[in-house]
C-alpha cells in the first residue's frame, strides 16, 4: 500500500510539471504531517503489547470484571464510557486510545454480559465527549476559530 501512495505521489507530481527535487520536498512535507499520528498509534499498540505478553491484560480485565459485576448491565456500560473519558484526556488519539481500550473492553463486555457494539459505543462517547472541551482537539480549535467564539466562552456554554 505503501508503495502505491508513493507511485502515486511520483505520478501526480510528474503531472503537475513538478521537477524531482520538488516531488521529493513536497512528499516528506506530507509525510511530516503523518509522523505524529503514526507515532501515536504505534506506541499505543506497544502499552497493548506490554499489557498481553506481561500477562496484565487478563488481570486488569479480571478486577475490572469484579468490580463491576454486582452493576447491571448499564451500570457497566456507563462506567466503560466514565473510563473512555479518563483515558482520552490521557491519549488524545482516537485510534490510539482505541488501540489502548479495546483489547480490554471486549472480553469486560463479554464477562459482563454487554455486546461487544456497547464497548465499541463508550470508547466513541467517550472521545466525542472530551473532544468537546478539549483544546488540544484540532477540530474543536479550529471550527472556534473560524466561527468567532472564544475557548472561554466555548467552555462556560457547555457547562451551563
Amino acid at each position: 500500500m505503501a508503495g502505491l501512495f508513493i507511485f502515486i505521489a511520483i505520478v501526480s507530481g510528474l503531472i503537475a510539471r513538478m521537477s524531482a527535487h520538488d516531488i521529493a520536498k513536497t512528499f516528506i512535507k506530507g509525510c511530516q504531517q503523518m509522523v505524529y499520528g503514526a507515532l501515536i498509534v504505534g506506541m499505543a499498540r506497544a502499552v497493548g503489547l506490554i499489557l498481553d505478553d506481561g500477562k496484565i491484560l487478563d488481570t486488569i480485565v479480571n478486577a475490572l470484571a469484579s468490580l463491576l459485576a454486582p452493576l447491571p448491565p448499564v451500570g457497566g456500560a456507563i462506567s466503560m464510557v466514565i473510563g473512555s473519558v479518563a483515558l482520552q484526556f490521557l491519549i488524545s488519539s482516537g485510534s490510539g486510545e482505541s488501540t489502548v481500550l479495546m483489547p480490554i473492553l471486549v472480553p469486560l463486555s463479554d464477562l459482563l454480559h454487554i455486546t461487544r457494539q456497547v464497548a465499541v459505543q463508550a470508547v466513541m462517547f467517550g472521545e466525542g465527549f472530551v473532544n468537546t472541551i478539549n483544546p488540544t482537539s484540532g477540530v474543536l480549535m479550529g471550527v472556534l476559530a473560524s466561527s468567532g467564539i472564544s475557548y472561554g466562552k466555548w467552555l462556560n456554554s457547555c457547562f451551563h
